[in-house]
């Protein structure tokens, strides 16, 4: 039963720590040299990844009962106070409980939410780029008053960092080591160009203006390839197709091709650039700068510093016992041998 409790236990927090390090499973694969299948049955012990109904919180909890229950029990055993071998070994035990604590944690509070941010845009709990997409059971979320901005992102060949800045502290996000804020992992998911569009009705008014992100480029990629997208601008009547034509580098194009069209007709097809706005039935279509923007993973889980702990107390209580152990052939009474007949 011991040894069950373990394996269960060590799955669990294989796959919190699986579900730490490769958020994505396409990352995972990358990791792996391209083995899809592998990935995914690794991905399977990812605590993320598991529904997260009533049954995986209640095994999760019927463990943490029966190893507290071994733990009490192998407690009340020591004779005397025990010896400092059992007492390592009453240690393991506890890491095993708060491994599993730290699963039941995962299992009810993760919250999961992603953002996209144009350079130098600031992220806030409510903003409208940022969108939860796992609910936790337990009321976890966004610590108060949590709020980072992107400053740049350098698209370079196997790096791809981001630099976020929190309260004057620049981090930067790179593949598989995401930033920290206030106990938010923050991972940096894909990234892009985009061009800021601004729509005038025949008075001058402003209808529409906002960069748009066009369709990116992974994370740690290169963007050297044109980006195309189509996008509505709220409440008017036309969808603008973009596309960005690529530069050879990293240095963001100064022009696009846009097409207009309506109820699918065409309105105006052709090539776009800063400052050369073009006449619309009833609007005005202009083109301003190009930013970059990044798309952004952020998880909250309660239950990573128990499973932290919990390894490294199980880790001293193994090397304790390894350390105090008899001898073959000695029992555990000093100055006492035993001879094998």
């Amino acid at each position: 039963m011991s040894w069950a409790m373990a394996a269960c236990a060590v799955l669990l927090a294989a796959g919190a720590l699986l579900q730490a390090a490769f958020p994505d499973p396409g990352a995972l694969a990358r990791f792996l040299g391209g083995h899809r299948r592998l990935a995914a049955l690794l991905d399977l012990l990812g605590i993320g990844r598991m529904p997260r109904g009533g049954v995986l919180p209640a095994l999760l909890a019927l463990l943490c009962y029966a190893l507290a229950s071994c733990t009490v029990r192998r407690a009340r055993r020591l004779p005397g106070g025990g010896t400092r071998a059992a007492w390592a070994s009453v240690a393991f035990h506890a890491s095993l409980l708060l491994v599993a604590a730290g699963g039941l944690g995962s299992a009810l509070g993760r919250y999961e939410a992603r953002a996209v941010l144009t350079e130098g845009e600031l992220l806030r709990e409510g903003a409208a780029g940022l969108s939860v997409t796992r609910r936790p059971l337990l009321p976890v979320g966004l610590p108060g008053g949590f709020r980072f901005r992107l400053v740049r992102v350098v698209p370079r060949p196997g790096a791809g960092p981001v630099r976020l800045v929190r309260r004057r502290h620049t981090q930067a996000v790179r593949p598989f080591h995401p930033a920290d804020l206030d106990g938010v992992r923050v991972y940096g998911l894909e990234h892009g160009f985009a061009p800021s569009f601004t729509v005038r009705d025949d008075l001058g008014r402003v209808r529409f203006s906002a960069f748009v992100a066009l369709r990116s480029a992974a994370a740690g990629g290169t963007v050297r390839s044109g980006h195309r997208d189509a996008f509505r601008p709220p409440g008017l009547p036309f969808t603008v197709g973009v596309t960005l034509p690529a530069t050879g580098g990293d240095a963001p194009p100064d022009r696009a091709r846009v097409t207009v069209s309506r109820d699918g007709a065409v309105l105006f097809s052709g090539v776009l650039r800063p400052g050369r706005p073009v006449r619309l039935p009833g609007a005005t279509l202009s083109m301003g700068g190009v930013r970059r923007w990044s798309a952004f993973r952020l998880v909250r889980d309660p239950g990573m510093p128990l499973v932290y702990v919990g390894f490294i107390v199980g880790l001293g209580a193994l090397a304790a016992r390894a350390y105090l152990a008899p001898p073959p052939g000695r029992d555990r009474c000093p100055g006492r041998i035993q001879h094998r007949a």
